[in-house]
C-alpha cells in the first residue's frame, strides 16, 4: 500500500517518526491501538510505499 491508500483506510496516524541511517532512510507510523489500553500498531514506509507492521 501507498501512504495514500493507508491515510484512506486507517485515516492519519497519531505520530510519524523519520529514521536515516546509513543504508537508507524510513518512516515509522504510530496508531493507537483502539482494541488495547495499552498497544500501538507501527507501519514501516521505505519510498511511500508500505515495507512492514509490528503490534504490540
Amino acid at each position: 500500500m501507498t501512504e495514500k491508500q493507508v491515510r484512506l483506510s486507517w485515516n492519519d496516524p497519531n505520530d510519524i517518526n523519520n529514521y536515516t541511517y546509513s543504508w537508507g532512510s524510513f518512516d515509522q507510523w504510530i496508531y493507537d491501538d483502539i482494541l488495547s489500553a495499552s498497544g500501538a500498531i507501527y507501519l514501516y514506509f521505505k519510498n511511500g510505499k508500505l515495507e512492514s507492521w509490528q503490534d504490540f
